[in-house]
């Protein structure tokens, strides 16, 4: 009779222990999910606003360009315009 408290008091105290690493287990796994989703969300609108600046960013590059390839400097007082007649 005490062989088999002891081994029902065993058991008890193993299926204790084993719902207690279940539950940390369970935690470990939802932490995971969390910060994955959370990972996967900054990377989602750092895309998201690349994309939206994307045109922004090749208009401001087209214009300076055209500034650069354009800016010849002020024109002289003394600049002759007889060939544009």
């Amino acid at each position: 009779m005490c062989n088999s408290t002891e081994e029902l008091l065993r058991s008890k105290w193993i299926m204790k222990v084993l719902q207690i690493y279940l539950r940390d287990f369970k935690d470990i796994i939802v932490d995971i999910g969390l910060i994955t989703y959370q990972l996967v969300e900054t990377m989602i609108q750092s895309l998201i606003m690349k994309i939206t600046q994307l045109p922004k960013n090749i208009a401001e590059s087209s214009v300076r360009e055209f500034k650069h390839f354009f800016n010849l400097g002020p024109v002289p007082d003394n600049f002759d315009y007889s060939f544009l007649a």
